[in-house]
């Protein structure tokens, strides 16, 4: 009944063809304004739908045909979105993504911008057919209510206007067809609707206020989950834009690549918050202090992994240049590792617009390509055309002690400075520092490429008294381990192509006090040995390149002290057995000394003795 009410309503009922078009164009619009991204753009058309004075249950039912239909094309809006953004009309589009109240409307989506077309076509097509059956069917009406005696008396019958309540409501017949036909834009104003706005205005205020915190939350813990990839846990978010203060407590940022670890975990952060550029959708993290930081602790219950895993792609490599898989046993799980670090860079800094294109470098429609397989197209923003400041920037994030389950005891400090959302825009550098209290461990990113001063990007690594038994358990050649016991110190200092995921990485490595096992040679104890490593391709399938004569020289040099140590060991027990024997406790320190290096000594007194009488 509620259904054939609706029906006659719009039949029968007092909706201009003006009022029915654009409850349809604004359904059309509303369903594919995707959400959250195009939320503020939803909002707006509700507003309009309102104070037009349009056919909401029209409106309703259109909006939930497009909806299910925008679902469907949602890679229609995608590549529409790249017409309108990266095309002719760029300029506009540029224009409003930066504008004050217009930047809160989500344009800079692709999907939101390719919705507003979409969404029109559909809605403009729908309620074109509506209003041109709607007055056909008045038209058909018209005529026999003035034309046909049949017509007249049928309605004349109690129970034939009856059965018109039933279906047309209480205002059946209080106007007729051809005063219908007459108006076509009625009263294009609801005042009532002007006053639904500012309610709802001061209403959406009134939420901000006592319902914030449960809002925020949510809201910071889905974009938390976008960047991270898998599962974020939020206790709660608090926003004072007066005090301009924000407070995240109990936060646990599962690890993508091991669900059962938080990747961060932390107690408190504290934020300070300039807010002076709201309306143009930016915001400023001037300094962020992390309390009861940790990493790598076991989670109560496992994450789940909510970015799709890359395709494995073809990568060219040089001759002498091996795979993780002909160094590494678990060379997958090396992988997957160093797909996240990608992800991790590529999150520091989007590429400046005028190297979009470059020559050599990855395209802009292979990279939102590439990210819309990622992420899902809903998630590809064009950032290359927010101007003027970041849409989110963080001046100094600190965490003075960060425990970590891979350095139990070792806390370790992290400080990153000038991370942002569009680096190209700030002068300064992003920079990523960590380093432990024993100074074992140091790491120092500076991604200089990207910035607006303009100066290399930098990696900095070193790691000292690494256990080889753990590090490098599963590095194998023929089957064999390579290496056994000992301490292992790594370095590495070298540039890194972010915008290419791609690196070219000398890495140096110090083994100590370790056994060398060379398969098909047998194997040497090393007090130490060094060799240089070259890392080179995408950063996460890097191509191990090792010079086989700086290797052999290694090897042979290894080798010879081995074997140096060890025969001066038998024979120092050899004639120490002998001294003891026929000389003497006194001979035995002298052959002590000579064994110990005094050899020009130990020459020189046979022929002393020789010139004795």
């Amino acid at each position: 009944m509620f259904m054939l009410r609706k029906v006659g309503a719009i039949l029968r009922g007092k909706s201009t063809p003006f009022q029915l078009f654009t409850a349809c164009l604004l359904g059309g619009l509303m369903g594919f304004a995707p959400l959250p991204e195009g939320l503020g753009l939803f909002l707006l058309y509700i507003f309009v739908l309102v104070i037009l004075n349009a056919n909401l249950g029209v409106s309703a039912l259109v909006l939930a045909f497009s909806k299910l239909l925008s679902l469907v094309l949602l890679p229609a809006s995608f590549h529409v979105g790249r017409v309108l953004l990266d095309g002719p009309t760029q300029g506009l589009f540029k224009a409003l993504i930066n504008a004050p109240v217009f930047a809160l409307l989500g344009l800079e989506h692709y999907v939101v911008s390719g919705g507003i077309v979409l969404g029109a076509l559909e809605g403009a097509a729908a309620g074109k057919l509506l209003v041109k059956a709607v007055t056909a069917f008045r038209r058909k009406f018209a005529q026999l209510e003035e034309n046909s005696e049949r017509y007249q008396k049928l309605f004349a019958k109690g129970w034939v206007r009856g059965l018109a309540w039933v279906v047309v409501g209480p205002k059946a017949g209080s106007v007729t067809y051809a005063q219908l036909l007459e108006r076509k834009v009625g009263n294009p104003v609801r005042v009532l609707g002007i006053a639904f706005v500012a309610v709802s205005a001061g209403f959406l205020y009134l939420l901000q206020v006592f319902f914030s915190e449960p809002l925020l939350t949510a809201m910071l813990r889905s974009g938390l989950e976008r960047a991270n990839g898998a599962t974020v846990e939020l206790e709660s978010a608090s926003l004072d834009l007066a005090g301009g203060r924000l407070v995240v407590a109990g936060l646990h940022m599962a690890d993508r690549e091991n669900l059962d670890e938080d990747l961060v975990r932390a107690t408190r952060l504290e934020a300070d918050i300039s807010s002076r550029d709201l309306l143009r959708k930016r915001i400023c993290f001037d300094r962020i202090v992390v309390t009861g930081a940790e990493h790598g602790e076991k989670r109560a219950v496992p994450g789940r992994r909510i970015r799709a895993e890359r395709e494995p792609r073809e990568v060219e490599r040089l001759p002498d240049e091996k795979t993780l898989e002909e160094y590494l046993a678990d060379a997958e799980k090396w992988r997957r590792r160093l797909a996240q670090v990608a992800d991790w860079i590529e999150l520091l800094g989007e590429r400046k617009p005028e190297e979009a294109e470059a020559p050599g470098s990855e395209s802009l429609a292979d990279r939102l390509r590439r990210r819309a397989e990622a992420s899902g197209y809903a998630r590809v923003v064009a950032t290359h055309l927010i101007e003027g400041a970041p849409t989110v920037t963080v001046t100094e994030l600190v965490a003075d002690a960060m425990r970590s389950a891979q350095r139990p005891g070792d806390l370790l400090q992290v400080r990153c400075e000038n991370l942002s959302s569009q680096p190209w825009l700030l002068e300064a550098a992003p920079r990523v520092q960590i380093q432990s209290q024993s100074k074992a461990f140091r790491f120092d990113f500076r991604f200089g490429g990207i910035a607006a001063g303009g100066s290399a990007s930098t990696v900095d690594l070193a790691l000292s008294g690494l256990s080889i038994d753990e590090v490098a358990k599963g590095l194998r050649a023929g089957g064999e381990r390579l290496l056994e016991g000992g301490t292992m110190d790594l370095a590495v200092n070298g540039g890194i192509f972010a915008h290419e995921r791609r690196l070219d990485l000398p890495l140096q490595v110090v083994l100590h006090d370790t056994k060398i096992n060379v398969p098909g040679r047998g194997s040497a104890p090393v007090s130490k040995f060094g060799l240089g490593i070259a890392l080179r391709g995408p950063i996460d399938d890097p191509g191990i390149r090792v010079d086989p004569e700086a290797l052999a020289d290694a090897l042979v040099g290894a080798g010879i002290d081995a074997a140096k140590e060890k025969a001066k060991d038998a024979l120092q027990k050899e004639l120490e057995k002998a001294a003891s024997k026929e000389l003497g406790e006194p001979v035995k320190g002298i052959l002590g000394d000579i064994l110990g290096g005094k050899k020009e000594e130990a020459t020189e007194k046979p022929k002393e003795e020789k010139k004795r009488p």
